[in-house]
């Protein structure tokens, strides 16, 4: 739990400081720019609630560390919440509220891209929040020089509670499949990943998780899909990406037939803990499917 909690904070922090270097940066002095130095005011003071909870996830008694008294009270605001659930989409919605605040005046300014804009009101959408169990809280990565896209499903509540897309064990049987390591998989200038559905959509009451939210794709997909020009390959994963793209029809005919879909699309079977037992009934999955998923992606990405 503590691993994957300190991740979440790692990457907000990351992610601010990305755009706050944007900011510092962009023609000259952000004090000439009123709204743009606000921005950074108000994004400086909340990356000072992420290194908190980032020091509070290493310590046991936050109150003994010899910090300053904004980073020890924010620790104490992040550890008097309910539960770190809680906690955490707290520190969410100030990212994403932040995140907003500091997109708008850059790309004015033309220090950010649209691609930029359109993820920081992705990240904002509610559109769903009233029916998703556990709140809004969209994952995805994106960027323009992006070569492949993995178009999937829709995050688990590992993901979820992560913020990274595939941060659980499909990610790593994906990975596997595609050949790929922890650091290519997440090179964003690489790869990007776009599920059909950006938010948890909570449980089936038979099993498994329910299928991506329908408002989801019509409202985001093509306008995030504009952004992307360098994609050479799209790896459709499972029954929803597929039917998406390529209508009605069933994933191991046309998995089977990937070839047919190349080098545009690439089928595959979805990689929850259930495709080993399929693999294990589709020997060709491996022998055939595996091999040329390794060499499209290799292709893709030269």
């Amino acid at each position: 739990m503590v691993g994957r909690l300190d991740a979440v904070a790692h990457h907000f922090r990351e992610d601010f400081l990305r755009l706050v270097k944007i900011g510092r940066g962009c023609h000259g002095s952000p004090g000439t720019h009123p709204e743009l130095q606000s921005a950074l005011r108000t994004i400086n003071l909340t990356a000072v609630a992420m290194y908190a909870a980032n020091i509070w996830l290493r310590a046991t008694k936050p109150d003994s560390m010899t910090t300053p008294v904004l980073m020890r009270s924010e620790v104490r605001w992040f550890t008097s919440t309910t539960s770190v659930s809680k906690g955490l989409n707290n520190l969410y919605r100030q990212h994403v509220r932040h995140h907003q605040a500091l997109a708008k005046p850059l790309e004015t300014l033309g220090c950010v891209t649209a691609l930029d804009s359109l993820l920081a009101n992705v990240r904002a959408c509610t559109a769903c929040g009233g029916v998703l169990p556990l709140g809004p809280r969209p994952v995805l990565q994106l960027s323009s020089t992006a070569r492949i896209l993995i178009a999937s499903q829709a995050p688990g509540t590992k993901v979820h509670l992560s913020g990274i897309p595939f941060s659980d064990p499909s990610g790593d049987r994906l990975r596997d499949w595609m050949g790929l390591s922890n650091d290519q998989f997440y090179d964003a200038s690489a790869i990007a990943i776009m599920p059909m559905g950006f938010c948890y959509p909570g449980r089936l009451q038979s099993s498994g998780d329910a299928p991506p939210r329908p408002e989801c794709a019509p409202l985001w997909r093509a306008r995030l899909l504009e952004q992307l020009p360098a994609l050479r390959s799209t790896l459709l994963v499972g029954t929803y990406a597929q039917a998406h793209v390529l209508g009605p029809g069933k994933v191991a005919e046309r998995v089977m037939a990937f070839h047919e879909y190349l080098p545009k699309y690439f089928p595959l079977p979805h990689p929850s803990w259930r495709s080993r037992s399929w693999a294990a009934k589709n020997p060709w999955f491996e022998a055939e499917v595996l091999p040329a998923l390794h060499a499209a992606v290799r292709e893709a990405l030269a």
